[in-house]
């Protein structure tokens, strides 16, 4: 999975936990790195991007991957309405803070993982 957030905090963060339950990660801190990761030949299962970033709006770069096939998860601090207005009303979208359950269940679905992931938090209820 390539997770796409120019916050390096929270792309650690998201990394611990998407490992702790069984997935391989990616991290681009920009647009433009994210496109050197996808056209670097590793085929990933899903996209993790956030709308804001540094050097382009993560839209262009989630129109880039879904026009490339691959899905996409968008993270996002604007209104849920406004990103689906951006992104497409078949792009999940979960809005800061999310919960870190929710985000492993979302990329089990977007990746038809049959073994849907045991969230290690669910106890704790912890938000991103």
């Amino acid at each position: 999975m390539l997770l796409v957030d120019d916050s390096e905090d929270l792309r650690h963060v998201l990394s611990l936990f998407l490992t702790s339950v069984g997935y391989e990660c990616d991290g681009a801190g920009s647009a433009g790195e994210a496109m050197r990761f996808a056209d670097s030949g590793v085929e990933y299962d899903v996209a993790v991007v956030d709308l804001v970033l540094c050097d382009k709006p993560g839209v262009s770069v989630c129109t880039e991957f879904s026009r490339r096939g691959l899905p996409v998860i968008v993270l996002t601090g604007l209104d849920q309405t406004i990103a689906r207005r951006l992104c497409g009303p078949n792009v999940p979208v979960l809005v800061k803070p999310f919960d870190l359950c929710e985000l492993g269940r979302t990329v089990s679905e977007q990746i038809g993982r049959q073994n849907k992931c045991r969230c290690p938090l669910s106890a704790e209820r912890d938000h991103i």
